[in-house]
């Protein structure tokens, strides 16, 4: 599932320790989780990508398990670009000639293809208005008008464009993600604001609506009151924009970052089961990160009063079956976060010198600064 995050101080580690996962038991002492550190070196055969200074950087890419890593171009809307064994491979907008108006947000890469979300505007016309801040100063915002639609644009992993799905569905789908098989998964809101859930075919069309324990979309009406999110409130909206999709060993991980601390394990019958993840005092859940072990987990500790990019955060190892705290991973500087781990290596994108490349490493225990 792919996801646009950017500028996050991420303490964050292990090859080795990934593939010897401690079984917690009951009797266990609950002493802190070991440290480890991540080592990242730079991969100077997938080649690098351009990226203005005053663009934001990104610290979390997706990951394909083939050996790509994804990061979506900016300014938004243009679509994705893949670090490959064969060079740099777009995705663009610029491609998508069935859709009127396109501006690409949300998707996900499986071995085989690249899907993106894409919203559509039919008979476009420019809209301008006037508006006022807070101090009283005027200022024109610009916008389109038009018949919205929203699609699923679809690329073989060349950059070959396939064409799009238009959807028909009675919600709005904010992200998703999806099998091998073309089998989906989506959620949103619907007309009436209240959160959906739901499996899709391979064609778009919705196959069932998914029941989640305890989770938002298990409601029958609107909630009448915003949702702790982050250290803040949020309402049901703004809470689905920030809802992802992660991979996980062929099935599908569902969280809602900084609002639950609820992981939703999707299989592609339909089976949902759900693990409350044992998180730092005092810190939320704010995503998951790719891999083919066990679940990797980033933690948000917000500061009150602190602007939202003085939070701290951590990156832990997470038993799939108990939720509870494994390994603690730090990143070695100058890098700040990882984008997955796969095939016993942790991925991460590193910016220097206005441009973007791609650094490989392991993690070792933290033996103190």
């Amino acid at each position: 599932m792919l996801k646009k995050a950017f500028v996050v101080l991420l303490l964050c580690g292990s090859g080795a320790a990934q593939t010897k996962a401690s079984k917690i038991t009951k009797d266990a002492p609950k002493s802190p989780p070991p440290v480890f550190e991540i080592n990242l070196s730079e991969d100077s055969d997938l080649g690098s990508m351009p990226w203005a200074k005053d663009w934001p950087a990104p610290t979390q890419g997706d990951c394909d398990g083939e050996g790509n890593l994804y990061v979506w171009r900016w300014p938004p809307g243009q679509g994705l670009a893949g670090f490959t064994s064969k060079g740099i491979v777009t995705f663009l907008s610029g491609q998508m000639t069935d859709i009127p108006t396109p501006f690409a947000h949300g998707g996900f890469v499986s071995k085989s293809a690249v899907y993106l979300g894409v919203d559509g505007i039919e008979n476009p016309s420019p809209e301008e208005k006037t508006a006022e801040d807070a101090e009283g100063h005027t200022f024109t915002v610009r916008s389109t008008k038009g018949e919205r639609h929203r699609y699923i644009a679809r690329f073989d992993k060349d950059g070959t464009y396939k064409g799009a799905l238009k959807l028909d569905l009675p919600f709005y789908v904010s992200t998703f993600a999806g099998f091998e098989s073309g089998t989906m998964v989506a959620q949103g809101l619907d007309e009436n604001k209240i959160p959906r859930i739901a499996m899709l075919d391979s064609s778009g069309q919705l196959i069932r609506y998914l029941e989640l324990e305890k989770d938002m979309s298990a409601v029958s009406e609107i909630p009448k009151k915003e949702i702790s999110y982050g250290g803040g409130q949020a309402d049901a909206g703004a809470i689905a924009m920030t809802s992802n999709f992660t991979p996980s060993n062929g099935k599908l991980l569902f969280l809602r970052s900084l609002a639950s601390q609820r992981v939703y394990e999707i299989q592609e019958s339909g089976e949902v089961r759900a693990v409350k993840i044992k998180a730092p005092q005092g810190y939320d859940v704010e995503g998951l990160i790719a891999t083919d072990k066990n679940w990797l987990v980033l933690f948000r500790k917000p500061k009150p009063n602190s602007a939202w990019s003085d939070a701290q955060h951590s990156l832990f190892e997470v038993d799939p079956e108990s939720g509870q705290l494994l390994r603690e991973y730090r990143v070695k500087p100058p890098d700040t976060g990882v984008s997955c781990f796969l095939n016993g290596e942790f991925w991460a994108l590193r910016y220097k010198d206005e441009k973007i490349t791609v650094a490989r490493g392991v993690a070792e225990p933290y033996r103190g600064k």
